[in-house]
């Protein structure tokens, strides 16, 4: 059920963000570490209160990125992150649509690996559906 918006709060303020951007950079070719990055950022994600999501734009980049992936469940991890950002608040949306993934997200729905259909039609619905 995510975390809560205190924990989330902790996480960040012992630098959880600059962590995982850095291994992010140093381990972007390991992918047992990016799944473990993107499910991270996933949990995180479960939704975000709209007043927090600025401090998560640093690591909107790891998210677009994981979605070109070559390994299925780097791109269903990024893409269920994804659909949890766009959960709630359009200000969830906005933010994420800004750095213009929902084209990318509408081309996965045609990906043949279920595991990846799955999120991205979910994300693409959270867009659709407006605020909650």
């Amino acid at each position: 059920h995510g975390y809560s918006d205190q924990v989330r709060q902790d996480l960040f303020d012992q630098g959880l963000e600059n962590i995982l951007i850095l291994k992010h950079s140093t381990f972007s070719e390991d992918i047992e570490v990016m799944r473990a990055i993107l499910l991270v950022l996933s949990l995180i994600f479960q939704p975000v209160p709209p007043m927090r999501l600025a401090e998560f734009e640093g690591l909107l980049p790891i998210l677009s990125a994981a979605l070109h992936s070559s390994d299925v469940l780097t791109i269903s991890y990024a893409a269920t992150a994804w659909a949890h950002l766009f959960t709630g608040d359009d200000a969830g949306k906005i933010l994420a649509l800004d750095s213009s993934i929902a084209p990318t997200l509408v081309q996965l729905m045609m990906h043949s690996a279920i595991e990846v259909v799955h999120p991205a039609l979910t994300a693409v619905g959270m867009v659709i559906s407006g605020d909650d």
